[in-house]
């Protein structure tokens, strides 16, 4: 076996550890919508920058293969990095929570009596995992949260102000022992509870 097939076995296998770590880790569902890319990037670019290096310098090929998977496996950690959050809801509040795309800097975490929160675009882009949820007195209901979305927990919402300007939202819902869940075709118009200020210009 040539020392480059050895090489191209090693990252195949260490690919493949990094998988099962993220399937633990992450949500299967990012975690499928990424695994194509993760795979071409860390076996096809991989192997081809292992093979030019090697012809333009006088690194060996372990060195160079071990610095290619290190900035792919930046790049794919990178890829299925969700922020962590804590939000914070009035005590005994149910229903559902809006945490509307916002051109705000910090998140505005503090979810008031309507159910509505703004975060920022990259958290927007990046959040699918179950955030830490708490009431203002610092009882955390966490485990009272629903996703409707089975693989990334939040569901994207769309409220349209006019022909021409919309809002985008992730949702969850917060049911406490007893209660039924709300419809999920309901539709729940926040639109007039907005902070037009805080609204995300696209």
């Amino acid at each position: 076996m040539t020392t480059l097939k050895k090489i191209i076995y090693y990252i195949i296998l260490i690919t493949l550890i990094y998988f099962i770590y993220c399937i633990s880790m992450y949500s299967t569902g990012k975690f499928l919508k990424t695994i194509w890319l993760s795979t071409f990037l860390l076996l096809l670019f991989g192997t081809l920058i292992v093979i030019i290096m090697k012809k333009l310098t006088n690194l060996n090929y372990l060195k160079i293969s071990v610095s290619t998977l290190v900035i792919n496996t930046i790049l794919v950690s990178y890829k299925l990095y969700s922020p962590k959050i804590e939000i914070t809801v009035p005590k005994n509040f149910e229903g559902q929570v809006n945490l509307v795309l916002s051109n705000t800097e910090n998140n505005i975490l503090k979810i008031d009596k309507n159910g509505i929160g703004y975060i920022n675009k990259f958290t927007y882009d990046k959040i699918y995992k179950k955030p830490l949820v708490k009431e203002t007195d610092g009882n955390e209901i966490t485990h009272h949260c629903i996703g409707y979305n089975p693989t990334t927990f939040y569901a994207v919402g769309t409220y349209y102000l006019n022909k021409n300007d919309s809002v985008k939202t992730l949702q969850f819902e917060i049911i406490h022992d007893g209660k039924e869940r709300r419809n999920f075709f309901e539709f729940n118009d926040i639109r007039n509870k907005l902070d037009k200020k805080l609204l995300y210009e696209f």
